[in-house]
């Protein structure tokens, strides 16, 4: 039988009648197989099974059994062969059939964007949630499985290098060596897991390491918590040898991980000779020597050894730095620096940082920090206040971050510890107080006590987002919204708001003359046992008509907003536009209007979306 190329001049006939043809010369030769196995048998010839060893094969006098069994293997064979010419004609017709899917008519960059983006939907096994999105959890190979939609896929998967660059040291053996024979030359990404077996005994995964050294540029270590005297971990064995053959080593990110503070920090080998941009320690910090060439450094850690001399120290040998992060969580009766040995006689100049995270620390200590460098060139500052702080000592923005206080434009409050603002070049300032970090005289609220403190400072904030709120203290929180002189947009967000209006109303709290938008949400977004405590858009609950503050006289929200609007009016001060998270009456929004008012409903559709954009833009800006 021909093939049929010279007679159809379509291509799809074509490839399908070949495939059609091998099947039929597969089956060809099986029935030939079988014809003559059969005449071999019917004449008594000496039999010789094909699939038998050649010792076999020359026995004499084979036994019913052998000749039976022999018989199976041939039929077996030729079934194999006969079971092949169909699986070789249908992957070509197959092949050609996935042609004319969508997929398959994208140009190759296109289509290997689709599997890229697929891999990264299906993510890392992820194992901590708390680490940085880089470093979380183990590769997936999940994105293997698209090898098996067709032919093409298979060749093209198998030809894209970069994809078999990630190699997890908890796989199975044949799955290391299968993505290190296809990621080519393409730098490896290594996990090394904190497994028993990997960490003490594998003398193949180490060699494998050894061999890589040239490729690696990426390493993430997770340590066991605990290693036994006679017990050496094998990662952290190559990571001492990465240094001692820095020269070939390529490695540019190091994490080195563990769930909890680990007792063996010391074995973690001094960095220096090594050529990193970017390195991790969670948990395991060590005061060991940092290559100059670091880009980026982020310790997570409760060792009290950490001070705030660390952090310059890091700051001082890293001058490339780029984003420097000590999450920080320190006790009790930490050890204070020596704040009379000043280290330089000049401020450090920072010009590459642009983030930097230091806490949480005593307010001396971080003082202290902010009067040895200089943030001119900051765009991202956080502080977290120290639960070691004394509450009745005063406090202030450190010298080095005030100007930007003053320049900030939008401020964010969220309760019960978060204080953050936003200059126009995006700029992001935050402080953090941890619970117990309270006032004597503000029991219920820290956050307030650091709010009324500072408030003085951001002279230039337009827009304001109070998150969390609750009624208590809110002539205390009116009073520090009074400081912001140049306030024009109030966004409150929380419980039983009303009580903040009624004492922005009196005569003292009229600082703000430009303010002119208000929003207002009280969503419940707190446990629903909240509810008994605080009183939804309707009445004020009888907790507010208990306490001392100016929202003590039951009245609907809707105549607390009237009263509210109605006081700024008569005093030339009115506000423009309210936003507000659930439908009005009619009347209501036309007597709104009588005080040169326009009253906005938002859905929370909308709410969602308002939420979801940058700070700076939550407002929409006036034409």
């Amino acid at each position: 039988m021909g093939s049929h190329d010279t007679f159809s001049k379509d291509p799809d006939q074509s490839i399908a009648l070949n495939s059609l043809e091998g099947i039929a010369s597969g089956l060809e030769s099986a029935l030939q197989a079988i014809k003559k196995l059969i005449v071999e048998i019917s004449n008594g010839d000496e039999y010789h099974s094909k699939s038998q060893p050649k010792d076999r094969r020359q026995a004499r006098d084979p036994g019913p059994r052998e000749f039976l069994r022999s018989t199976i293997e041939d039929v077996d064979l030729i079934q194999k062969e006969a079971n092949s010419a169909f699986h070789v004609a249908i992957a070509e017709i197959a092949q050609r059939s996935n042609i004319y899917t969508e997929i398959n008519q994208l140009p190759e960059e296109i289509m290997l964007k689709v599997i890229t983006d697929y891999i990264e939907q299906s993510g890392p096994n992820v194992r901590r949630r708390n680490m940085d999105s880089r470093y979380d959890g183990y590769p997936s190979r999940i994105w293997v499985e698209l090898r098996q939609v067709c032919r093409s896929w298979t060749n093209k998967i198998n030809n894209f290098s970069s994809l078999w660059s990630s190699i997890n040291l908890q796989w199975p053996l044949r799955f290391i060596d299968l993505h290190t024979k296809l990621s080519r030359s393409v730098s490896l990404q290594v996990w090394c897991p904190a497994t028993d077996t990997f960490s003490t005994t594998s003398v193949f995964h180490y060699e494998w390491l050894i061999g890589s050294i040239h490729r690696m540029t990426r390493l993430q270590i997770h340590l066991p918590l605990y290693l036994l005297e006679d017990q050496t971990n094998r990662a952290l064995e190559f990571l001492s040898q990465c240094v001692i053959k820095a020269p070939v080593c390529a490695l540019k990110t190091l994490a080195v991980c563990c769930d909890d503070e680990v007792p063996y920090p010391s074995l973690i080998p001094d960095l220096t000779p090594l050529n990193l941009r970017d390195l991790r320690l969670h948990y395991c910090w060590a005061p060991i020597g940092l290559p100059a060439t670091l880009r980026t450094i982020h310790v997570i850690s409760r060792s009290e050894a950490i001070t705030v001399r660390d952090i310059y120290r890091v700051l001082s040998e890293c001058p490339m730095l780029y984003s420097c992060i000590f999450d920080v969580k320190t006790r009790p009766f930490d050890h204070s620096p020596n704040f009379d040995a000043v280290p330089c006689d000049s401020p450090l100049e920072l010009p590459r940082l642009r983030t930097l995270q230091v806490g949480d620390f005593p307010v001396a200590h971080i003082e202290w920090f902010y009067k040895q460098i200089v943030v001119d060139h900051l765009s991202s500052n956080t502080i977290t206040i120290g639960s070691t702080s004394d509450p009745a000592s005063p406090l202030s923005l450190p010298d080095g971050v005030r100007e930007y206080a003053s320049q900030a434009t939008c401020l964010e409050i969220q309760l019960p510890q978060h204080l953050r603002y936003v200059l126009k070049d995006r700029f992001h300032h935050s402080i953090n107080i941890p619970p117990g970090v309270q006032h004597t005289d503000v029991a219920h609220c820290s956050i307030l006590w650091y709010f009324q403190t500072l408030a003085h400072n951001f002279v230039s904030v337009r827009r304001l987002y109070i998150q969390n709120f609750l009624f208590r203290e809110s002539t205390d929180w009116a009073q520090a919204i009074s400081e912001l002189t140049s306030l024009e947009k109030l966004h409150v967000s929380g419980f039983d708001v009303i009580a903040l209006l009624m004492a922005l109303r009196q005569a003292d709290y009229l600082r703000n003359s430009g303010l002119h938008t208000i929003s207002l949400d009280e969503r419940w977004s707190w446990s629903r046992r909240e509810h008994r405590y605080w009183g939804a858009w309707g009445t004020v609950s009888d907790e507010i008509n208990s306490t001392s503050e100016p929202a003590s006289v039951s009245m609907s929200v809707e105549e607390a907003l009237e009263s509210f609007l109605l006081f700024r009016s008569e005093r030339g001060l009115g506000i423009r536009h309210l936003i507000l998270t659930y439908k009005c009456d009619a009347d209501f929004i036309e007597r709104c209007r009588s005080f040169g008012t326009v009253v906005e409903e938002r859905i929370e559709e909308q709410l969602e979306s308002l939420e979801g954009e940058p700070l700076e833009f939550s407002f929409t800006e006036d034409k």
